[in-house]
Parts: C-alpha cells; sequence; structure tokens
C-alpha cells in the first residue's frame, strides 16, 4: 500500500487500485479548496484512468452504462466526467479507480 495523504494506492491483485481518502483536511492535497467542513461547494471534475472510476458525483460522459469486458480490460487512458451539483464539504470528495475486488472478512475495532 502507498499512501499519498489523500489518495491511497493499494496492489489487490493486478493492477493498482485508488481511492481517495479526505477526511479530515485531506482534500487540499488532491485539489484546491477551503478544506473546512463550514465550506460546501459543488465540483465538476474530470478523471483520467485506463481502469473503470467513480467518484462522488454525478457521471456524466459516454461510459454510463458501459459493460464492455474488451474496453474495461483496455490499456488506453479513459477521461470519466463528474458532477456534485448539491454543495457538499470537501472531506466527502472520493474518488475510486480500478477493478473491485471482495472483502471475505472484515474485523472492526472499537
Amino acid at each position: 500500500m502507498i499512501s499519498s495523504f489523500g489518495l491511497i494506492f493499494f496492489k489487490a491483485y493486478n493492477p493498482w487500485f485508488a481511492v481517495s481518502q479526505c477526511q479530515a483536511i485531506h482534500a487540499r492535497s488532491i485539489f484546491p479548496c477551503q478544506d473546512t467542513p463550514d465550506i460546501k461547494s459543488t465540483y465538476e471534475f474530470n478523471l483520467q484512468s485506463p481502469l473503470p472510476a467513480l467518484a462522488s458525483g454525478l457521471r456524466i460522459d459516454d461510459h454510463i452504462g458501459s459493460t464492455s469486458v474488451s474496453d474495461a480490460m483496455s490499456s488506453e487512458t479513459k477521461t470519466y466526467k463528474f458532477m456534485q451539483m448539491i454543495p457538499i464539504p470537501s472531506y466527502l470528495f472520493a474518488i475510486a479507480s480500478g477493478y473491485g475486488f471482495q472483502i471475505d472478512t472484515l474485523m472492526v475495532l472499537c
């Protein structure tokens, strides 16, 4: 696992999987913002990845509903467009890119 403040990269199988973790003040390491819960913003952004990508926002690009296996396995970088129309604090911003995987056992320590 490699962590760079708000972005976390880890290798589940192959290839790498990337997720964001913006709480409490790491959104500012991903994009310029007033990183405080008091300030809420709308977002419109592009994400470039050769792997499938998700984000906290409505997906507004042509890749919606694409289920082609050959398209998902392509190494060509794709641009995904997202829009968050409801104002949210920056720490709720989230992205994920890579192939999904299953966690067999989850242990929560309190």
